[in-house]
């Protein structure tokens, strides 16, 4: 990350340099002593790094690794190496014509920087350039300023410096740039484009263009189908409307001509009855006597009769009258019934124009979706050419794209550009940039001493030139290193935004106080660090905080003593993310140093398991897993935390992987432990191996890792010791996360998961991916690497000490054992009855069950014998867990040996080791380990139950042979024999 991040500056660093190319550099305050020139940048130092951290091991070696790795003004320092301090003469004007014909010759300076390895070059003797000053401690400082700040100042007064000049490298760099800009426009279009499909659903699922593209074009064929057949079945239905329509018109114009009939008729109808009525009346005597009048004879000429009236006005009107309300009903019988017609006509039309503007909405929807994907597909065929790459680009992430071999290969080409550039700068302004390094001083005890100000009195009075001289620095000088403990104002003024970008690194190991005058000298930082491993070592204990008038809701998140620089950059930050419920800065999710397996802890225990492991496990490796646990048992020192058992399996481990590997692999080997004593005893034992405490090897890495614990579970401060190993996962965090290819657990298995903390979790995770070997204890082994057990258990093997044991003894042990083991039940049991025929002073033996199969007559003969030779004799016994004793011996055996069917014979054969031994028989459950141990100082480790397999029993037992002082001396206290 800061590499690119150093590239990116430098790229535009070059941009700007472009910018301001022919603009000339002013001279201020002449005739001073502070005379400097100012650059048209005006002393803005932009793209100006320092990188800081207060691990001075990780910034020398970022320092030591850029000026290796990165070559700026390499053959600017070659004229200073090349010609040392010799005054011009002929001759070296000579020298300097033979070094311009080697310079043509190799075709100048191109943008490969190819010149740069050309082997008959004289300055290609120069491998190591300037571009990091590695400033901090006063040797880095001493030979910076005598090697490069000299160095170049020589080179760029030489006058063949001349001849490094090249005019056409601008425009290779601004060719280049504007290449890589147009692919990373080509790869925003085409990511803009995909994203458009992917929030649309144009794309699918398995993001396949052309099965997209032919998908969309059956939907669009199957949905103009179905347009076609609803709009043709729309013409039909408004049709059958339009006609409807217009007979329902017809009906009811009909209807109303009808009803106006109707009240015609009705009203003549009336008008007749009315005229019958009127008939009688004036028929009558009295009203005889008016026919003369003119309205009544025409009355009488109309209606001459009553028959008449009757018969021809008014029965014809009852029969049309009646007529015409049977069309009425009739009519509107049938408009009624064409109205529901029309309605399931408009129905019909209704639902029909619905679907169709669905059909048209689907259509312009597969349309649009057509023109996108064409679209895509347009921009990936470009892509892709540009890329040059064959398979699809629509699964690949942005990160993929911008890292695609032809980009990386074009910001590399771009960087040594960039690089060439702002060499160009330099070497064109040499005479001004000169006049200011020679400001700096010739020594560090003269750093900036003309701009010196006591107590910074006249500092804003020089910060212009102060400035102007850091500005040049940097462009001769891109990348500065110190560590924060060397970040004073002697070596950095304090000037706000004197630096344009601070990079500190281990940021999770830095108190947040040192990191407030670095930050005020800085525009911008980065703070790259992990509050998961290693915490600050905080100098002091008293909590200020407490008495200040913070809020007390505050407190946790300001305290000093609880933070880092890097929990307040996260808290801070704009940019983060949640690492469960801890609100994080930008996390890194890919882990590329270690195999799979060696980071399942941290991933689990730590990070929420969000880190992506890209590193695939490989289990042919020494003892047949990526991540190995051996069970080392030995005491650890009264006064020292250091373990020599520990060490010694160490020692063993680390021949082992140098027999495996070769010589050459002692340098990938690294010991890490967490205490510092344990460190220096390792030292002085294993040679050539990088060893030392977790803090040291924070921010190193090796193919391969041993841990070595020092805690041994017996003695008084073991529950401290892993209290501190342990407490938090911070500590193993480190450790694991160290080991490349493998990691090796070197300590006591049952004190680890006695712990109750997150040893006993790292030891879970080695068991449940890998592999635990243990002599003590074979329920922790897994089956699986069964057949690696042997090459494992090498490790306990040690020089035999048999002074003061029998020779009669060792004999019978030499005919039983092969190579140190001992096999098979029978071989086991004959050399225990050997063990109590000539063992001298003591005699212990550990045994979780006990059975009178073995505790026969010749058992207690033997045993007897041993007693009066006055030999210790200890047996310590119990499996199942359990608070019974002793007097209790009938429970104990009901218990242990439920399903034995000689119970009673093995409770009598017990009472009688316990009236022969009494407190030197212990009961103590629940025992898994089983142990002879002879005269202190033969210890016989392994599978078989000494006090219940009578050698008769046809299974597999195995034991091994240790003699190491340590680790009998941790059996003695562990079962106190």
């Amino acid at each position: 990350m800061i590499k690119e991040i150093i590239a990116d500056s430098m790229v535009k660093k070059a941009r700007l340099l472009i910018q301001v190319w022919d603009e000339p550099w002013q001279l201020k305050d002449k005739g001073q002593i502070r005379a400097y020139y100012q650059s048209p940048l005006a002393g803005e130092n932009h793209y100006s790094m320092v990188i800081t951290s207060t691990n001075n091991k990780a910034v020398d070696n970022i320092g030591i690794e850029l000026m290796q790795e990165v070559p700026f003004l390499n053959k600017v320092l070659a004229l200073a190496e090349i010609h040392g301090d010799k005054a011009e003469t002929e001759e070296d004007w000579d020298v300097g014509y033979a070094f311009e014909n080697d310079l043509e010759e190799d075709s100048s300076m191109t943008t490969e920087h190819e010149d740069r390895g050309h082997s008959t070059s004289a300055m290609d003797l120069q491998k190591e350039g300037v571009f990091c000053a590695r400033l901090g401690n006063m040797t880095n400082k001493t030979a910076f300023v005598a090697q490069k700040l000299e160095g170049t100042i020589k080179g760029l007064q030489h006058a063949d410096v001349a001849y490094l000049q090249n005019v056409d490298l601008r425009n290779e760099f601004v060719a280049s740039l504007s290449l890589l800009e147009e692919i990373h426009r080509q790869i925003d279009v085409f990511q803009e484009q995909l994203q458009v499909c992917l929030e649309r659903g144009d794309l699918g699922d398995q993001r396949e263009v052309l099965a997209a593209l032919a998908e969309c074009k059956n939907e669009m064929e199957r949905t103009g189908n179905n347009l076609n057949h609803l709009m043709f079945n729309q013409g039909k239905y408004a049709q059958h409307k339009q006609e409807k329509e217009a007979e329902i018109t017809k009906l009811q114009e009909f209807i109303r001509q009808l009803k106006l009939d109707l009240a015609r008729g009705e009203e003549e109808r009336r008008q007749a009855y009315r005229d019958k009525e009127l008939f009688g009346r004036w028929t009558a005597f009295r009203h005889r006597l008016l026919f003369f009048l003119p309205a009544r004879r025409r009355f009488f000429k109309d209606n001459p009769t009553l028959a008449y009236i009757q018969e021809v006005r008014i029965e014809p009107l009852n029969q049309e009258l009646q007529s015409l309300q049977g069309q009425l009903q009739q009519s509107e019988d049938l408009l009624l019934s064409c109205d529901v017609e029309l309605s399931t006509i408009v129905s019909h039309l209704y639902t029909i124009n619905h679907e169709l503007q669905n059909l048209i909405a689907l259509r312009t929807g597969l349309e649009q979706r057509w023109h996108n994907l064409m679209l895509l597909q347009e921009r990936e065929s470009d892509l892709k050419s540009t890329l040059c790459r064959e398979e699809s680009l629509t699964t690949s992430s942005y990160y993929d794209l911008a890292n695609a071999p032809v980009i990386v290969q074009l910001r590399r080409k771009l960087f040594e550009q960039a690089l060439a550039v702002n060499e160009q700068y330099v070497i064109k302004y040499r005479a001004e940039i000169v006049h200011n390094l020679n400001q700096v001083g010739e020594s560090p005890q003269q750093w900036f001493k003309s701009f010196y100000s006591e107590n910074g009195k006249r500092l804003d009075q020089y910060e212009s030139g102060i400035r102007a001289i850091w500005e040049s620095f940097f462009l001769c000088f891109p990348v500065a290193t110190t560590t924060l403990h060397s970040f004073s104002e002697k070596l950095f003024q304090p000037l706000r935004g004197l630096i344009d970008t601070l990079f500190v690194d281990e940021a999770g190991q830095i108190m947040p106080h040192y990191l407030c005058a670095p930050l005020y000298r800085s525009r911008k930082a980065v703070i790259v660090g992990d509050p998961e491993q290693l915490e600050p070592v905080r100098p002091f204990t008293q909590n200020l905080i407490e008495e200040s008038d913070v809020q007390k809701e505050l407190h946790d998140r300001i305290c000093v003593l609880k933070n880092s620089v890097q929990e307040y950059a996260d808290r801070g930050s704009e940019f983060y993310e949640f690492m469960g419920t801890k609100k994080k800065g930008i996390i890194l999710t890919e882990h590329r140093r270690c195999e799979a397996s060696i980071m399942r802890f941290s991933n689990f225990h730590v990070y929420h398991n969000m880190l992506v492991l890209k590193q695939e496990d490989d289990s042919n490796k020494l003892f047949g897993a990526n991540m190995v646990a051996l069970d080392i048992r030995g005491v650890k020192e009264m006064s020292f935390h250091h373990n020599y058992s520990e060490i010694a399996a160490c020692k063993k481990v680390v021949d082992l992987l140098i027999g495996r590997y070769g010589n050459h692999a002692v340098q990938d080997i690294g010991i890490i432990t967490p205490f510092s004593s344990q460190a220096e005893q390792l030292k002085k034992s294993i040679a050539g191996v990088d060893i030392g405490t977790v803090h040291t090897f924070q921010g190193k890495e090796k193919r391969f890792i041993l841990f070595s614990s020092v805690i041994d579970g017996v003695h008084s401060k073991s529950k401290g010791l892993s209290y501190v190993i342990g407490s938090k996962p911070n500590l193993l965090n480190v450790a694991f996360s160290r080991a490349k290819e493998q990691f090796i657990w070197v300590g006591n298995i049952e004190a680890g998961l006695e712990s109750g903390n997150y040893i006993e979790k790292a030891i879970h995770m080695i068991q449940t991916h890998g592999a635990i070997y243990s002599l003590y204890n074979e329920d922790y082994e897994n089956p699986k690497y069964a057949d690696n057990r042997q090459e494992a258990y090498t490790v306990y093997e040690d020089k035999h000490e048999l002074s003061g044991v029998d020779d009669r003894f060792i004999e019978s042990m030499n005919e039983l054992l092969h190579a140190n083991v001992l096999l098979n039940p029978r071989k086991h049991h004959a050399l225990m009855l050997k063990a109590m025929e000539y063992c001298r002073s003591s005699l212990g033996i550990v045994s979780p069950w006990v059975n009178s199969n073995v505790m026969d007559e010749a058992f207690f003969s033997l045993l007897r014998v041993a007693l009066e030779r006055e030999v210790d004799v200890k047996v310590r016994f119990g499996y199942s867990s359990s608070k019974l004793t002793l007097q209790e011996i009938d429970k104990i055996v009901d218990r242990d040996n439920y399903s034995f069917r000689n119970k009673e014979a093995i409770k009598g054969a017990l009472q009688r080791l316990y009236d022969e031994l009494d407190t030197n028989l212990v009961y103590m459950p629940p025992l898994h380990t089983k142990v002879l141990l002879v005269d202190d100082s033969l210890l016989f480790i392994g599978s078989h139950n000494w006090l219940s397999n009578p050698g008769r029993l046809l299974r597999e037992e195995i034991s091994y042979l240790i003699t190491n002082k340590q680790t009998i001396e941790y059996v003695k206290k562990k079962f106190e024999l």
